[in-house]
């Protein structure tokens, strides 16, 4: 009997921990809600997810307009739309995202907050973590037109593709 109220509670755990791990993907918009907004937003989430998707990730989290500027540095008023995933517990370096600036300015600014945010994450697991520099060998930082991409994670060339 203790043999058997163990293995439902442990199935039970288990259960609760894989619903526990779900993520969701947010994408904000200083724009109205109109059906082309949605669509938009829609399109750079479904970028991330796929991305997500296609590359092996600790788990990620999903930054909104309140937390990008303290994770990533990239003021939210500089953005018109963005989805941009951070790893959730520190412990590995991955992170990445697309961005839809106001304007020329703007993308400037958000590529120069992307590559300071690069930098800081070469200097951070250079010592901490030296296993998972491979991640930062190849990442990126690009921007074209008002939109800027960029990737830390274990396939950046895979990224790169799917967040043109």
């Amino acid at each position: 009997m203790k043999k058997k109220l163990f293995a439902i509670t442990c199935a039970a755990l288990i259960c609760a921990s894989f619903a526990g791990c779900g993520s969701s993907t947010e994408s904000t918009s200083s724009a109205g809600n109109s059906a082309a907004d949605s669509s938009a937003a829609g399109n750079l989430s479904a970028k991330t997810d796929a991305l997500k998707a296609a590359v092996e990730t600790p788990e990620m989290v999903v930054l909104t307009k309140d937390t990008v500027k303290d994770i990533l540095g990239v003021d939210s008023a500089d953005v018109t739309d963005f989805s941009a995933l951070n790893c959730g517990n520190g412990a590995y370096p991955d992170a990445f995202g697309i961005f839809t600036a106001k304007d020329a300015d703007a993308a400037k600014r958000v590529e120069d907050a992307l590559k300071k945010f690069v930098e800081k994450r070469n200097k951070d697991f250079k010592d901490y973590k030296p296993n998972e520099m491979y991640k930062l060998d190849d990442s990126f930082v690009e921007t074209n037109g008002t939109t800027v991409v960029f990737a830390i994670c274990a396939d950046n060339s895979k990224a790169k593709e799917l967040l043109k």
